[in-house]
């Protein structure tokens, strides 16, 4: 039995190529298969227990919506103009003075996202960013579609947006 990397993207409504990107730096075996789904052609699968280790993967980065947090998960980039595809990723519990800090290295860094969200999602966030880019850093990166990359941390995290908004109206 398999699962096809086209299957858990979808179920997980994250890009294919981000999948198994993800899974060949976790050093899943990719299988090659043929479905009639694919007209016959080779496709990219993982092994039911890889599949569900998958899974158990990005459960352990999606904490549970519940838990209370005061930190902040953030993207910065610390100079558009000398290293447009440099990223800094990171969590805080006092985000105006991490960025603070920063700048005393990168007076131009900006922050391109940041959101609420458990410490544990920082290890998700890496990642992503190990499995798109080359690493330079603990948690600096070269990425080549920043764009890209934010949108796929957005999707991730838009549980913690809507528990936030549901905190404001209340």
């Amino acid at each position: 039995m398999h699962k096809l990397i086209s299957d858990i993207a979808t179920e997980l409504n994250i890009n294919k190529s981000t999948a198994l990107k993800i899974a060949k730096r976790f050093n899943f075996d990719i299988l090659k298969v043929r479905t009639t789904k694919s007209g016959n052609q080779n496709c990219a699968a993982l092994s039911m227990a890889d599949y569900e280790t998958f899974l158990k993967l990005r459960h352990d980065f999606n904490v549970s919506q519940s838990e209370n947090t005061n930190n902040v998960c953030y993207i910065i980039v610390p100079d558009k103009s000398l290293m447009p595809n440099r990223i800094k990723v990171g969590v805080t519990n006092n985000l105006a003075s991490r960025l603070s800090t920063y700048k005393t290295i990168c007076p131009l860094a900006e922050i391109v996202y940041s959101i609420e969200a458990p410490s544990s999602c920082e290890g998700y966030m890496i990642a992503v960013a190990d499995s798109m880019g080359n690493r330079v850093g603990v948690e600096v990166f070269d990425i080549n579609c920043i764009k890209e990359y934010v949108e796929i941390i957005k999707q991730a995290f838009k549980p913690f947006e809507k528990q936030l908004k549901k905190e404001v109206t209340a």
